[in-house]
């Protein structure tokens, strides 16, 4: 069973905001929360003044700014805020309910299409396909496109958009030239396969638009980072607000022997490609030097990632970096692997178990060692072997129950000896938990912006009350 590019391309053109319900509608008005946040956050400073000087126009501003924060949001599976939100602010001239519905069918076509394509992915590169389809729907449905003419966007977005590497992307111009790209039209090919190249493609990934909602799997990230190291950040941030209420005073950076951070399979190899970055941008992808900085001052947003930002704690900061560890550990690979074939076994499965294996053993150097291989039974990895024996596809995920695993163990040692741990897998920002960490992105006036009964009103209202 499978999806077409056609079927979902039709669905993207003709859908509107009647067709969704209000619970999704819902959640993407909290994509705009959050990032009209991180937008009017940043652009005071320094980096956001540069760019908005050079970037041309506002929605590459925008997606610029949330690319080089890296604080924005994502769905199953990838960045769609980032092409989606910004595009979306065009919409001025619908009501809030038509801006909402072109985010949702832009998270859901995006969506769709990052999974398909999903088997492809590299953790050390920035991946510019996903929010460049979300850019190209939400363009394609303003200009009142048909259905053909959806599909040639989609497949343009993709073929236009290979992805660069962390370094590529790093600084205000690689930024913009990110941005650019997710907000540039290029001409596609007649199939999705065509624009993507060599390697799988799962057609399972594309049905059931409409019916299944990829947008209730949103994730909106707390802290500026990678998926992953949003939630590896916020167990830091838990272990750092326990010793606050346990000695009722802040735990000081030279207090700190050491952090260790174990993650499963991905992460390692990001941050290994993040330590060719320079401070403080690198505090955007690496969860070292993140950690640093969240520990010196006790928060960490978009301001602090602008030079000479830490003040006098940044010798602080700069000392703590080499003390942050992050460590493959195959027990939590197993934990992952085995959640997402439970989650998305039809679709993955599709692919055949040995190609899905292969795919998730790039993501690994080495083998296990004899002291990993105990832990690593007891997860069970053999698990994951039914589920991606399931026939089926997207309509038989159940998508509104799935939830984002990048579990993470860390272990927070201290100078006098002691240690401090904490275990997590799950965004905090997503299902019940978006709507409040767009608000806290926000600021005042959020919870306001996410209660509004508006969607009958002008979409340039909304636009101009989340920017002012």
């Amino acid at each position: 069973m499978s999806g077409t590019l056609a079927n979902l391309a039709d669905w993207a053109a003709g859908a509107t905001a009647r067709d969704v319900p209000a619970d999704v509608l819902a959640l993407a008005r909290a994509q705009h929360v959050a990032a009209a946040g991180t937008v009017r956050a940043a652009r005071d400073t320094s980096t956001g003044r540069a760019v908005l000087a050079q970037a041309g126009g506002e929605a590459v501003a925008n997606t610029a700014i949330l690319a080089y924060t890296n604080l924005d949001d994502y769905c199953l599976s990838g960045r769609t805020g980032l092409g989606a939100v910004p595009a979306a602010w065009r919409a001025t001239g619908g009501t809030v309910a038509d801006m909402l519905g072109h985010t949702v069918v832009a998270n859901e076509v995006a969506g769709r299409v990052g999974l398909a394509l999903s088997l492809r992915h590299q953790p050390d590169r920035v991946d510019t396909r996903v929010p460049a389809v979300a850019s190209a729907v939400v363009r394609t449905r303003l200009s009142g496109g048909n259905g053909a003419a959806m599909a040639a966007a989609i497949t343009g977005a993709v073929r236009g958009n290979e992805g660069i590497d962390l370094l590529g992307a790093s600084g205000i111009g690689g930024a913009l030239g990110l941005a650019r790209g997710i907000h540039q039209s290029h001409a596609g090919p007649d199939t999705l396969a065509e624009a993507a190249g060599d390697g799988q493609v799962l057609p399972g990934a594309l049905a059931a638009p409409g019916t299944r909602w990829i947008t209730r799997t949103l994730a909106i990230k707390r802290w500026p980072s990678t998926p992953w190291g949003d939630v590896a950040i916020e167990a830091i941030n838990v272990i750092l607000e326990r010793h606050l209420r346990a000695a009722e005073k802040r735990l000081r950076a030279d207090q700190i022997d050491r952090i260790d951070i174990r993650t499963g399979f991905g992460p390692p190899s990001t941050e290994a490609a993040a330590a060719s970055l320079q401070a403080p941008w690198a505090a955007a992808w690496s969860v070292a030097e993140a950690t640093a900085v969240l520990v010196a001052l006790h928060e960490l947003h978009p301001a602090l990632l602008e030079a000479d930002a830490l003040g006098d704690k940044e010798a602080d900061a700069r000392a703590l970096v080499p003390r942050v560890s992050v460590m493959h550990h195959w027990k939590l690979s197993a934990r992952e692997a085995v959640a997402t074939a439970r989650g998305l076994g039809p679709v993955l499965g599709e692919a055949g178990v040995a190609t899905v294996l292969r795919a998730g053993q790039r993501l690994v150097l080495g083998r296990p060692g004899a002291d990993d291989l105990w832990p690593l039974a007891q997860e069970r990895p053999w698990a994951m072997l039914g589920p991606l024996r399931r026939k089926g596809d997207l309509a038989d995920v159940n998508v509104d129950d799935y939830v984002h695993c990048f579990p993470v163990e860390v272990k927070l040692y201290t100078t006098r000896g002691g240690w401090w741990p904490e275990r997590r897998h799950a965004p905090v920002g997503q299902g019940a938990g978006a709507a409040g960490v767009a608000a806290s992105r926000y600021g005042e006036g959020g919870q306001a912006l996410l209660d509004a009964d508006d969607l009958g009103q002008p979409a340039a209202g909304l636009v101009k009350a989340l920017l002012s």
